[in-house]
């Protein structure tokens, strides 16, 4: 085919291109993969090959296919097949939930669920392992919470573990007995533990699952965090042997401070959700002061200074891109520390070092954050479901702190740039919902405009993978990875644009989901 001869055209549309050169046109022209010609309908038909498809748009907005810059992929494909616990928010409901699955697992298996939010149950109490063992006294059952930073195992499966009384996170009655409630350590144990019972088949099954949802909801592009142990390295491996095979662009982060490995693979950065701390819901983010609604408590840090010190500095000496995971404000400043430290000392332009939330950043963490030439990615759909003083954020942190959870704002107007993600499964893998939640931020001071809230997620989000040449934007040359919607972001009421579809997703310039239709079958051959 010729290089000015294009096999797919869309006319008569609205083609929001974030290309501050062309910002708009009303067709564009597709050359195999590559995006062709920007502009008017009439002339983008000139381009056309013989046999060329041409769409009529009928007035649809055209965006840059989206950029979802955290996500724990196969754990979203994982969840899907869990048992659903979102929704259920008693004990009684969890434990109605979990014996309608031990009638049909076979006994002495795993029984995983995932979803539950003890902040939404009326004592704010998740079940214990005793009430697990009531309904499912024969199986392993491993309940996750919604944040993926503690859950609750019954008796037969801490058996099995056999983790040590003393191990961080494994809580304790008043008779010094397990309550089967794991946080911190303990949880991390728990997910090592299940990890190493998934198998090929199950990892296929969820991999295919993620991608139909990312393209369901017009994700282009993912950067999936996968690894962080032995058999969880296993989800990074499959991923890398298989993202060739899936219509969709994959970019892994391996969840590892083997620095050796990922140079001995290839690959450009290391990290993703490696833990600085935990989450808010979970009361494990560090905290410089301690929990409103648990004063005793102030978060967990996976690291001690000094070594997270040496890995930074492996990693940044090794050439990499780092990325962290930092939401507290103690995490968030033994992260700055560290980088600050070893930027210094071997200084290195346009690295791009990534954190990953930064929620609860002081503005002297902005401004350090900023003067380092970070990457801030952060997951506005955090405050939708959380954020606000009436909501688990307040509860948790009180009311001085929650105003200033996920400044986006704030950090835009710094000179911030930041790139965008769902952190699926935790929240959906839905970044129409997630620009909706960058727009109606519960603090009104920041709120992102329409167009701020869709660069993260587009020419950012390219940007945060050193991909701004080639995705991010409409631009001719650049890869033909856009998304057709049936409303336009820029003219809907604010409080509405979480209830707009995506109609077509186009990747390479095909056309791999289409509202209208099924979405294609692929085989990954697992």
């Amino acid at each position: 085919m010729e290089w000015r001869s294009a096999n797919l055209i869309l006319v008569n549309g609205n083609i929001i291109t974030m290309d501050g050169h062309r910002p708009c046109g009303s067709a564009l022209a597709i050359s195999d993969n590559h995006i062709l010609f920007v502009g008017g309908s009439r002339e983008a038909l000139s381009f056309a090959a013989p046999g060329a498809t041409v769409i009529d748009l009928m007035g649809r907005t055209v965006l840059p296919g989206l950029i979802d810059n955290h996500c724990h992929f196969m754990q979203t494909g994982y969840a899907a097949n869990d048992v659903d616990l979102q929704g259920k928010n008693t004990i009684a409901a969890i434990k109605e939930a979990i014996a309608i699955a031990a009638r049909y697992f076979p006994s002495d298996s795993m029984i995983r669920g995932y979803g539950y939010d003890d902040y939404l149950f009326p004592q704010g109490i998740p079940p214990c392992r005793h009430d697990l063992d009531k309904v499912a006294p024969n199986h392993l059952v491993w309940l996750s919470r919604v944040d993926l930073h503690s859950s609750v195992v019954n008796t037969p499966l801490l058996n099995s573990m056999e983790i040590p009384l003393d191990t961080p996170g494994l809580e304790l009655d008043k008779k010094g007995e397990p309550t089967g409630r794991l946080r911190s350590e303990a949880d991390r144990l728990v997910r090592e533990y299940n990890s190493s019972l998934i198998g090929s088949k199950t990892r296929g099954a969820a991999l295919r699952e993620a991608v139909r949802q990312a393209l369901r909801t017009g994700v282009t592009t993912v950067c999936a965090m996968e690894g962080g142990d032995e058999s969880q390295d296993k989800d990074a491996e499959f991923l890398l042997q298989h993202q060739e095979q899936v219509p969709i662009r994959l970019e892994v982060f391996y969840q590892t401070t083997d620095v050796a490995r990922v140079v001995d693979l290839g690959l450009p950065r290391i990290g993703g959700c490696i833990l600085i701390d935990g989450s808010f819901g979970s009361r494990t983010a560090a905290l410089l002061e301690p929990y409103a609604d648990d004063p005793q408590n102030s978060g967990y840090l996976y690291f001690e200074q000094d070594e997270l010190n040496h890995f930074v500095e492996e990693a940044h000496t090794a050439g990499l891109q780092l990325s962290m995971h930092v939401i507290g404000d103690r995490g968030i400043e033994m992260m700055l520390t560290s980088l600050e430290k070893v930027l210094s000392k071997y200084p290195r332009l346009d690295h791009r070092h990534r954190l990953e939330h930064f929620e609860l950043p002081t503005p002297e963490h902005i401004r350090r954050a900023r003067d380092l030439g970070l990457i801030l990615s952060v997951q506005p759909a955090f405050e939708y479901f959380w954020g606000g003083a009436d909501n688990m954020y307040g509860e948790r942190l009180g009311p001085e702190r929650v105003m200033r959870t996920n400044p986006l704002r704030t950090m835009v107007d710094q000179g911030l740039v930041l790139a965008g993600g769902s952190d699926s499964a935790v929240t959906p893998m839905d970044i129409i919902l997630a620009i909706h939640a960058a727009v109606n931020h519960p603090n009104k001071e920041e709120c992102l405009e329409v167009f701020q809230a869709i660069r993260m997620f587009t020419l950012h989000g390219a940007a945060a993978l050193f991909r701004e040449k080639e995705l991010g934007s409409i631009t001719p040359g650049k890869l033909a990875d856009i998304i057709v919607l049936a409303e336009d972001p820029c003219f809907i009421t604010a409080g509405n644009l979480k209830d707009i579809n995506v109609d077509l997703t186009i990747v390479a310039g095909k056309i791999v989901y289409d509202r209208g239709g099924a979405v294609p079958l692929f085989d990954i051959g697992a």
